[in-house]
């Protein structure tokens, strides 16, 4: 979900996983929850100009939003009309109007009055896909503020191949395409935001920023941002022009847009906003992005930067970002768990601190994982999903990995052993309680057992071929003399680790 990552008021930093949003705390490094209202995943995510008021809205046939106070997590408003899901909100610059997409065939808008709880206005938004949702700023709307006049717009949308402009009246919703003259190109674009000066400056998907007069719809301006899509741009209140793209780069522009800083990322950037009262740019134009900028990614993480400065991103959170996470593994020596991931991640955590201390990349999907019982080795078998796509291997597609096992230094995650002797992938991995035996089990319907060297080999002692289907899970006696295991079939087998 891109722009799903914003400041509160309060410092905090707002985020949504499933259907709970998340407000954490950078300093104290401790967590709040929006919980228990929303019924299906939050699709959309907006917080109000004064970083008081925050809006979710879920997916699902009959969706609600509810807006909610950043600091008591109490509902104030419950917003119903869409159908499908909603895929967009946008707060008014003064709180009071939330400007709301549906997700149905129509990608339907609405402006929902938060004094009245009244719907201003409905109408349809695009039949593709809408992307992007930004309300003009006070200056540009104080015309339109009696809603007797059109002459500015109220907000704009952006999606595939379109933009429009939405002007709001007593007669309710009226939109107005954005004109792409001879300059432009029509393209799906991501992002939008506008400027103190009623301009709208939208991320397209060959790289540039669009800049739009909100007056009469046309585009002024066209400015080289990234390499890759602009998938989110934030204007914070100097006025200066955050960007983030598909190039993993971050940047912040004077707001002219004729100077740029750069920040290089490990991975695209999805969403982008600065920190309120931190002094992140100059909206007389020299763009200084001094203050802190928070910055979503593709990867999963959540960082905080200061463009300008040496320092490195401080990373707050980061977690696994592609398929399925299926391998959990608690180290019975240390704080910490290890979790493995489609993604080709292997991840060590720090349980009391909630904090990621280690990560490494083994290059291919990783779906089980066992620590040794002095929690010096972490053992994980490869395979099982494509390498950051979690689908099962098409038919002809081998993976070179699948079958393999990797035993990793159990604090720093470094490969200390690789072996690889079954055929298929490995659903499950397990040392014997005294540590002198691993097994691994696979899809090819066998079991591999290990003896573990005191020189840190891993050598093959038996395979166990007694089961008709693929092996799904095992486990040891306490005195490590037998093994249990079950199957796709639902077969139970036990077998003695002396034979």
């Amino acid at each position: 979900m891109r722009n799903s990552l914003r400041y509160l008021a309060s410092g905090e930093i707002v985020y949504t996983v499933a259907a709970v949003a998340v407000i954490f705390h950078p300093e104290e490094r401790r967590q709040r929850f929006f919980v228990g209202q929303h019924s299906d995943d939050i699709t959309a995510l907006a917080v109000s100009a004064d970083g008081t008021l925050v809006a979710t809205g879920e997916r699902g046939p009959h969706p609600v939003i509810y807006v909610w106070d950043a600091d008591t997590l109490q509902v104030k408003r419950a917003f119903k009309g869409h159908t499908k899901g909603v895929a967009q909100l946008a707060f008014s610059a003064d709180g009071r109007r939330l400007v709301s997409v549906g997700s149905d065939n129509d990608h339907t808008v609405m402006v929902h009055c938060l004094d009245t709880k009244l719907c201003l206005g409905r109408q349809k938004g695009d039949c593709r896909a809408i992307l992007g949702v930004a309300c003009a700023p006070p200056a540009a709307t104080a015309a339109a503020g009696d809603t007797t006049t059109t002459t500015s717009p109220a907000f704009i949308t952006v999606g595939v191949r379109h933009a429009y402009f939405w002007y709001l009246s007593p007669r309710g919703l009226r939109r107005r395409r954005a004109l792409l003259g001879a300059r432009g190109r029509q393209q799906t674009l991501y992002s939008a935001a506008f400027l103190p000066d009623g301009r709208a400056v939208v991320g397209t998907r060959d790289g540039n920023l669009y800049v739009w007069s909100g007056q009469d719809r046309k585009l002024t301006s066209i400015v080289r941002a990234h390499d890759g899509p602009v998938y989110c741009v934030f204007v914070d209140a100097d006025g200066a022009v955050h960007s983030g793209g598909g190039d993993c780069a971050a940047k912040v522009w004077s707001s002219n847009l004729d100077s740029a800083q750069a920040a290089a990322l490990g991975a695209a950037v999805r969403s982008i906003a600065a920190r309120p009262g931190s002094g992140s740019g100059s909206g007389s134009g020299s763009g200084s992005g001094s203050g802190t900028v928070l910055v979503g990614t593709a990867h999963s993480e959540v960082l905080e930067l200061r463009h300008g400065t040496e320092a490195a991103p401080v990373v707050h959170t980061a977690g696994h970002f592609a398929g399925e996470v299926w391998g959990v593994a608690t180290s019975p020596a240390h704080d910490t768990y290890a979790t493995t991931g489609d993604d080709g991640t292997v991840r060590l955590w720090n349980r009391s601190e909630h904090r990621l201390v280690a990560s490494t990349d083994l290059g291919g999907a990783v779906r089980a994982a066992a620590f040794s019982p002095d929690g010096s080795a972490l053992a994980v078998g490869m395979g099982g999903g494509g390498k950051f796509g979690g689908a099962e291997e098409e038919e002809g597609e081998e993976d070179d990995q699948a079958g393999a096992f990797r035993v990793l230094d159990g604090s720093t995650l470094e490969v200390v052993f690789e072996g690889q002797d079954a055929t298929e992938w490995i659903q499950d991995i397990k040392f014997s309680p005294e540590g002198k035996l691993m097994a691994v089990s696979s899809h090819d319907n066998n079991i591999y057992l290990y003896e573990v060297d005191p020189e840190g080999e891993f050598l093959l002692k038996h395979t166990l071929s007694g089961h008709t289907s693929y092996v799904t899970h095992m486990d040891f006696t306490a005195d490590g003399l037998f093994l249990q295991s079950t199957s796709g079939d639902n077969e139970l087998l036990y077998v003695a680790t002396a034979v």
